[in-house]
């Protein structure tokens, strides 16, 4: 199964099957990367939804990816 790698406004999230495997919350929201970093060292195969953070670390992308939509339609329950 694959593993994604996504991220809002208040962390970043690896989901695999509808299933949060792993979580890191944002110690700063305007820079992120550290916790990024240390997700995608862990889940090296994750795949980004987010172009651009993808480029940054030479990791595959796809958008809309599972992950992120997995994310967006539970944010709710996930954040409590």
């Amino acid at each position: 199964m694959k593993k994604y790698l996504v991220f809002n406004a208040f962390g970043a999230f690896v989901i695999e099957n509808n299933k949060i495997l792993d979580k890191k919350f944002f110690k700063d929201p305007k820079n992120p990367i550290e916790e990024i970093k240390e997700l995608y060292e862990k889940y090296p195969d994750a795949v980004f939804e987010n172009k651009e953070i993808a480029m940054k670390f030479n990791a595959k992308h796809e958008f809309p990816n599972e992950g992120g939509v997995f994310l967006r339609d539970n944010i709710d329950s996930i954040m409590k």
